[in-house]
């Protein structure tokens, strides 16, 4: 399947580059009229956009705007511009070794035609004795001899210079960024097609800094003019030295650089880009109609709601639960919560729909290639050799929740289905990497924000029924029951997907029967007040999230904030997932 992205993101580029030139669909692929024999052609990858902004510090002063700055520079880039993925990383999650770790993580997970965008927001500091410039994480110590967290320039321009992606672009918001850079405030002699044609198909390492080696405002003037330069963009393109040109204009009181990456490789004339989300739809591009005339607005899709599922409005809920809630972890610290809306399956996946999967593809779970999977026996839990999805150690229907798969399983189905309905499919898998396209309109596992939001479905108490459930509500050990609450059956396996009332938004099972795996990796919530859209959790993990508790667990693990997580290799009797889309 052709990826949506880049076949609209060419579009638009070619469309500037050629003018009113002809693009047509052809059978392997897409040609473009108006290429200059022997020019390099460029090839688009995924955009990706990586934000680390710090407010709060646990040593060093706190700071005011960085984060609402960040998530204000994503909104409009997620808005305005094509971005596939946003990995964010703020406050406390900003600390030395999770900045490491997201770059060795992208280190390995981009192409050789991707981009990458990286926005730092917090504190630096030059060392007067060395003349280094260094980025100061959240949990960076003040001692200047000891230097403890603190990350140096030279470090982050290692981790740059050894991404694969072609294009990387760095706006540095922090005193004392300028030595991370060549400087150079030449423009080239004309700014055109041929220019954007050839400087996109070099390898660039750009930098644009709020200052020299200089100390810059808390309240940043450089990161308001940054803002403005995006919003007020309607090119189609837009590159690092426009918007340093727009940038430098509006700062008074500090002085912005625009520069290379020193030592990263970067090829003179090469250059990072932007797209706008107002150019040529992909519809047009491969139904090999004539390309609109340059201004004309692309067609805008209706949105349809998709079959079967459930429209989840957007909004803002809070997420957690509050201190004397009976049963909770401490790991469910209350936030506020922002999500778009969505679109949610009723149901989990059953084991008859997952049938049609493996029988349209030959696809084997992890417990049929690797040796069955987590089931009970008696009172504990223990590895059984001989089960899998269709083979638990319970009698099931059709119509029960599918289990004993794993979370590499649950995106591999995700795909599948996707690809059936005509769908881009939301996940780019490679052995044991899975890569969320976000712009993409096919089925995918919930964030956990997502969950909980349709779990909850308005309300705010432990359970969507109230501050009680019993097992005439749901399917748990009944020998558990919340805490002033009756005793109740137990069913020793899953019950058919419906077998029990829906929530107030029309949802089946959101409380019992089986544990839903979720996208995120685990961790801890964000320690902001308001979190807005699009977050999906840490950048990185070991153990990723699961939620509704199962037929085996207590009342309380059944609660709307209660939270569950494993290896994403792990597959057990008591654990499935349910699908969402994307959508207005």
């Amino acid at each position: 399947m052709v990826k949506q992205f880049s076949v609209r993101i060419l579009s638009i580029f070619f469309l500037y580059l050629a003018g009113t030139a002809g693009i047509f669909a052809q059978d392997r692929g897409i040609s473009f009229s108006g290429q200059r024999p022997g020019e390099p052609q460029p090839v688009l990858g995924k955009q990706y956009a990586l934000f680390i902004a710090i407010d709060g510090y646990q040593h060093w002063p706190a700071l005011r705007n960085p984060v609402s700055d960040a998530r204000d520079i994503r909104d409009i880039l997620v808005g305005d511009y094509y971005i596939d993925e946003v990995i964010e990383l703020y406050d406390r999650d900003a600390t030395k070794e999770n900045i490491i770790r997201t770059f060795t993580s992208l280190q390995e997970r981009l192409s050789v035609h991707d981009s990458l965008f990286v926005y730092f927001a917090g504190h630096g500091h030059l060392d007067s004795a060395s003349g280094a410039g260094f980025w100061i994480p959240s949990d960076a110590g003040t001692d200047r001899f000891a230097q403890s967290n603190w990350l140096p320039n030279s470090q982050i321009r290692g981790y740059i210079s050894r991404l694969k992606s072609i294009h990387v672009f760095l706006v540095s918001d922090a005193c004392f960024a300028g030595d991370i850079l060549d400087t150079s405030r030449s423009l080239p002699e004309r700014i055109g097609s041929d220019y954007y044609r050839r400087s996109y198909s070099l390898v660039s390492r750009q930098v644009l800094t709020s200052g020299s080696i200089e100390t810059v405002p808390d309240e940043s003037e450089f990161a308001g003019a940054l803002k403005m330069c995006l919003r007020k963009n309607t090119k189609p393109l837009i590159d690092p030295i426009e918007i340093y040109n727009e940038v430098r204009l509006s700062v008074a009181a500090s002085t912005p650089l625009y520069g290379t990456l020193k030592q990263a490789n970067h090829q003179d004339g090469a250059t990072f880009l932007f797209f706008r989300r107002d150019g040529t739809s992909p519809a047009v591009v491969l139904s090999g109609a004539p390309a609109p005339e340059r201004g004309a607005p692309a067609p805008v899709p209706e949105t349809v709601k998709p079959e079967a599922m459930v429209r989840i409005p957007g909004g803002r809920f809070v997420m957690g639960s509050p201190g004397e809630e009976s049963g909770r972890y401490d790991d469910e610290r209350l936030v506020d919560m922002e999500l778009d809306p969505f679109y949610m399956a009723p149901k989990p996946v059953t084991v008859g729909e997952f049938r049609k999967f493996t029988e349209a593809t030959g696809y084997k779970t992890a417990a049929e290639i690797a040796g069955g999977g987590v089931i009970l026996d008696g009172t504990r839990w223990r590895m059984a050799e001989d089960v899998s999805w269709d083979r638990p150690f319970f009698d099931q229907s059709e119509e029960n929740p599918v289990v004993l798969v794993n979370w590499f399983d649950a995106a591999a189905y995700c795909n599948w289905k996707s690809e059936r309905d005509g769908l881009t499919p939301a996940y780019y898998i490679n052995g044991g990497t899975v890569v969320w396209n976000r712009g993409a309109d096919g089925y995918r596992l919930p964030t956990e924000a997502e969950w909980e939001y349709a779990c909850r479905a308005g309300t705010d108490t432990p359970f969507y029924t109230g501050k009680s459930i019993s097992t005439d509500q749901a399917n748990y050990d009944g020998n558990f029951p919340p805490e002033g609450d009756s005793k109740g059956l137990f069913r020793k396996k899953t019950t058919p997907a419906e077998s029990f009332l829906p929530n107030q938004w029309g949802l089946y099972g959101m409380h019992g029967n089986i544990w839903e795996w979720c996208w995120d990796w685990y961790g801890p919530y964000p320690s902001i007040s308001l979190v807005k859209r699009g977050y999906s959790g840490p950048p990185s993990g070991d153990r990723r999230v699961s939620r509704g508790g199962g037929w085996l667990s207590t009342g309380a693990n059944l609660r709307s904030a209660s939270r569950n997580y494993m290896e994403p290799s792990y597959r057990a009797a008591d654990t499935g997932f349910r699908l969402v889309r994307s959508g207005q």
